[in-house]
């Protein structure tokens, strides 16, 4: 079953609530052969030898059993034996339910058959919250005492408990008790634990919204299941695959989530990598790394180049400092937001400061900066793709990898080429004067027509693109050249083969799933470089970091720049609460003005 999961691509892996006692020598063999990585168990794990199938609420710390609920804290102690004993970080825990009849599942039947907010709708819920309300105290007393030891044998395996997010309205702890909860227990490794599935379901039938409950519990969230869900309650669907809109969601959750955490604890986990990882630093020729640093600054220059040249065919004229400033800062914050275009927003707030008069197009200048950025990527992934096609897709996890690509890339090129001919021939024009967002579109399609008319601005803005591209594959060539010893590369760094593997890379890491790529950036290098490249283990790791560590030296005058900004006509340097409020102010200002 592991391999199985292994083979799909997965590196770190949750041990869920129906894994059997039995399946557990097995598991245990396995990891400390180091052929598997656990980031988490979902209690109970292993399953209690009486129960048939995978019932994770079969006891609950919740009820007035008394015997239930010694039985549940016994066999979340056991979950805890066990995850100490995998190096797991994580236990997730289900913490019960209230004693009513489960209103979920109702409310979810009467959405389905288009009853939602109808009158018998809304009484039943009101009925709910009436009943879970009055009974509620007495059931999280018992959940409180039940939890005092588990929290006190966690903290002495450095194990991290993650209250889980439930999806019925009945289970526990509600979204208003889970902060007085954590409050009461007042334990730094006790925190949150997100799933996306569930508390969608809760905003589908009214309960919450979700995403301003994630602004609220994100300083508090430890770890995320990523799952998506089909209107209104069918949850457990692939990612990006279901109704929700998971991707500005995952924006919200916190850096140190267990999303990223879990991949950097794994990445390094192994002690016999660390030491090959140690002896490959020691022995490194660091000019390489210094020669790295040149070619990352070259990468910024021709990024700036573009960005000056898109702004000009605007007919926006801001001075050498005031560009640089805004490209510096806008560099810093795309690594250290999660994906690498965060910082795209706060660069776009600071330019319509400057540039009151000319908002829609500042806006627009960032936009197409993305954009040539992204056609100059793909016309160097199709070229280096079409040369090395062969070793790219001669494993299946290379294979794997390389899909992922190019239907990342195969989507971006459609929706581009839809919105070119769209633009074209204006059928922008012909949409209703009420349809959503049509001034934008309108105005969109007459960027294209502009930077078309621009042509030779907009052929130099995609050789910078080409360059700045070309400049980033190169730094972390330098990183290679640095461990390129027998060892590490026993056939020696061949650069076509090393390129091919960067836009896979890039791209993924690109996605808003870690902070600033850490974790998945190590993960995809290590396989690509050592299957394609032949590089070992411990040296592809390390050319994902030591490549990071590069940009982020390269990019760290931003924040100082950052703190010292103030946009013309300002007294003083704008905050990032201030720009959040303000956002919304001025994206109203120009559909207004426009």
């Amino acid at each position: 079953m592991l391999r199985e999961i292994q083979a799909l691509g997965f590196d770190l892996i949750e041990l869920g609530h129906g894994i059997r006692i039995s399946l557990m020598p097995g598991i245990q063999k396995m990891f400390d052969a180091g052929e598997v990585r656990i980031s988490s168990l979902h209690n109970f794990c292993p399953l209690p030898v009486e129960i048939m199938g995978a019932l994770p609420d079969y006891y609950e710390f919740s009820t007035a059993r008394k015997s239930e609920r010694d039985r549940a804290v016994k066999q979340t102690l056991q979950t805890l034996d066990f995850a100490a004993r995998l190096n797991a970080p994580f236990v997730v825990l289900h913490c019960g339910s209230i004693s009513m009849n489960p209103i979920t599942d109702e409310l979810i039947a009467l959405a389905q058959n288009g009853g939602l907010l109808s009158r018998k709708y809304v009484r039943k819920k009101i009925d709910a919250v009436r009943t879970r309300e009055q009974a509620a105290p007495a059931h999280l007393a018992r959940v409180k005492e039940c939890l005092k030891p588990i929290v006190e044998q966690a903290s002495e395996k450095n194990v991290r408990l993650g209250i889980e997010g439930r999806r019925g309205y009945e289970e526990i702890p509600s979204e208003r008790e889970i902060p007085q909860l954590l409050d009461e227990i007042a334990a730094p490794h006790v925190g949150y634990w997100h799933d996306m599935g569930h508390i969608q379901i809760k905003e589908n039938l009214g309960f919450l919204d979700h995403a301003e409950w994630l602004r609220t519990i994100g300083p508090r969230t430890i770890g995320c299941h990523m799952q998506d869900v089909n209107w209104p309650g069918q949850d457990h669907q692939p990612p990006f695959l279901g109704d929700m809109k998971l991707e500005p969601l995952t924006r919200l959750l916190p850096e140190n989530c267990a999303v990223t955490v879990g991949m950097l604890i794994w990445v390094f986990h192994d002690p016999n990598q660390r030491a090959k990882m140690a002896e490959a630093l020691r022995t490194a020729d660091y000019r390489w790394v210094v020669v790295g640093i040149f070619s990352y600054l070259l990468v910024e220059v021709f990024a700036a180049l573009r960005w000056q040249v898109l702004l000009r065919v605007q007919k926006i004229h801001l001075s050498f400092p005031r560009i640089a400033g805004l490209f510096l800062i806008g560099m810093f914050y795309n690594q250290f937001l999660p994906g690498g275009t965060g910082g795209d927003i706060i660069k776009s707030y600071l330019l319509l400061k400057e540039t009151p008069d000319k908002k829609a197009g500042a806006l627009l200048a960032v936009v197409f900066d993305r954009l040539i950025g992204l056609v100059a990527l793909v016309a160097i992934t199709v070229t280096l793709i079409s040369l090395r096609f062969d070793i790219l897709s001669k494993t299946p996890e290379t294979r794997r990898l390389l899909w992922i690509l190019l239907f990342l890339l195969g989507s971006s090129i459609a929706a581009l080429l839809t919105s070119f001919i769209i633009s074209g021939f204006n059928l922008f024009h012909w949409l209703p004067h009420k349809f959503p967002g049509r001034e934008k579109l309108i105005e969109v399609s007459a960027a294209y027509h502009l930077y078309a008319r621009h042509w030779i601005a907009t052929f130099v803005a995609f050789g910078a693109s080409l360059g700045a591209h070309l400049a980033t594959f190169t730094t972390f060539l330098c990183v290679a050249y640095a461990f390129d010893v027998p060892s590490a590369f026993p056939e020696g760094v061949k650069v076509l083969d090393f390129f091919a593997v960067l836009p896979i890379e890039r791209t993924i890491t690109a996605l808003p799933i870690s902070f600033a790529g850490l974790g998945l950036r190590e993960q995809i290098l290590q396989v690509m470089l050592h299957d394609v490249c032949h590089a070992s283990v411990a040296v592809s790791k390390l050319i994902g970091t030591m490549g990071f560590l590069i940009i982020f030296f390269c990019c760290l005058p931003g924040g100082i720049v950052y703190f010292f900004y103030k946009p013309s006509g300002e007294t003083r340097h704008v905050r990032m609460r201030e720009m959040q409020t303000e956002m919304a102010t001025l994206e109203h200002e120009i559909s207004e003005a426009e």
